[in-house]
């Protein structure tokens, strides 16, 4: 950060103005690369020497591939820097945010099992707007718990989900006809399976446990361990199970 506000301190406003967002390759600025290396200071330093009225746009800042600096955040710390550093208002559109493959941030923190990120993004989400973007669909029908990689981070989305929602939620198929529960199988995911057992109401479990998608199968046909098989077979009630 002393390197950082060094080089903004000795430039003129109306140069620093453009240095900060001056895009290099691939369409990223200095805030994008600060955020994927997880300078939180960097970032922290840039934030604060932008104008007020560009720093918005500065944070919000889309890339050649429609990323912004949220989508590239490694710690919580930078996803705070980030959201507290906007208006209400661009917050609101910043963790609604798609890139080119229909992805918000929240999706990229699940892919990568960024739990803490995850959880700074849904507490700086809008209430109303809360369920929304837990649940948003990307291009290929997938949502952020279809990307969800362990237990943890398959909990703080199901945890932050009204009841009726995360039970809507369960049904979701992507573009392969696969639900959350089928993706867990496929990737042979157990702790997630786990999770999303035990955050779904008792009376729907079996359903969602024995629910047949387009390509006929149901998430035992995907398991892909005897771990997996035996989660999904003594989360059902006995009389499902033999049918099952």
């Amino acid at each position: 950060s002393a390197m950082a506000q060094t080089l903004l301190n000795a430039l003129a406003p109306k140069t620093r103005r453009e240095f900060i967002k001056h895009r290099g390759r691939n369409g990223k600025t200095a805030l994008h690369k600060a955020a994927s290396r997880d300078r939180v200071k960097v970032a922290d330093q840039i934030i604060k020497s932008t104008d007020s009225e560009d720093r918005d746009s500065v944070i919000n800042c889309a890339d050649d591939h429609g990323e912004t600096p949220l989508h590239k955040a490694r710690s919580s710390a930078m996803a705070q820097t980030l959201l507290d550093a906007l208006a209400p208002k661009t917050r609101r559109e910043f963790v609604k945010h798609k890139h080119r493959l229909g992805r918000t941030a929240l999706h990229e923190a699940a892919s990568l099992d960024r739990v803490k990120v995850a959880d700074q993004i849904i507490r700086s989400t809008h209430s109303e707007d809360r369920d929304s973007v837990i649940n948003c669909a990307d291009d290929v029908g997938e949502t952020p718990l279809h990307k969800a990689k362990s237990s943890a981070m398959a909990q703080a989305l199901l945890d932050a989900l009204a009841p009726k929602t995360s039970q809507n939620w369960m049904k979701l198929s992507n573009s392969e006809r696969q639900g959350v529960l089928h993706a867990s199988a496929v990737c042979d995911r157990v702790d997630v399976a786990d999770q999303i057992f035990r955050s779904t109401d008792s009376e729907d479990r079996d359903s969602v446990i024995s629910c047949v998608y387009d390509d006929g199968e149901t998430p035992l046909h995907k398991a892909k361990s005897s771990a997996m098989a035996q989660a999904l077979l003594d989360a059902l009630t006995p009389e499902t199970k033999q049918r099952f």
